[in-house]
């Protein structure tokens, strides 16, 4: 018939189509979490990269600016600093700031470490190899490491 139907039977199935069941809904959340999992994981082992990247470029820093307090050195006094050492003590004392700084405000403790090789020969001249080590979050050492040479 062209007349509109009225009545129970119409309200019933007009609110059925409306919404959705509690099935759809468990279904549509379930698949919302299997596909988010995955996600998250991504996104927090960016950040951990990201974390390491910046513990090395501080450590590349460090190294940096002893390499430039030595090189700044006469060459007397760079012979004085002895085939092993902790810090480099010069006025203004730059390294050492540096390095307390950097032990503040990271959350990971950087210790330094610096052997000097004098060489003979021509021209004579002192071997650094200059050693930044720390302690990843996952409990591992990771170290950074410069070589450089101070000619007479």
């Amino acid at each position: 018939s062209l007349l509109p139907r009225t009545g129970p039977n119409l309200i019933m199935k007009k609110n059925k189509k409306l919404g959705f069941t509690l099935v759809e809904i468990t279904v549509a959340l379930g698949l919302f979490a299997i596909l988010a999992i995955p996600a998250y994981m991504m996104f927090s082992y960016g950040a951990a990269d990201e974390m390491s990247y910046h513990k090395t470029a501080a450590a590349n820093r460090i190294l940096e600016s002893c390499r430039d307090e030595i090189k700044n050195l006469s060459y007397a006094y760079a012979e004085s600093l002895g085939s092993s050492f902790d810090t480099v003590n010069l006025p203004p004392a730059t390294f050492d700031k540096l390095l307390s700084a950097q032990k503040e405000l990271k959350d990971s403790s950087f210790k330094f470490h610096g052997i000097a090789e004098k060489k003979t020969g021509e021209p004579e001249h002192i071997k650094f190899t200059l050693k930044v080590t720390w302690t990843k979050k996952s409990g591992a050492t990771a170290e950074e490491k410069l070589v450089f040479i101070k000619v007479k």
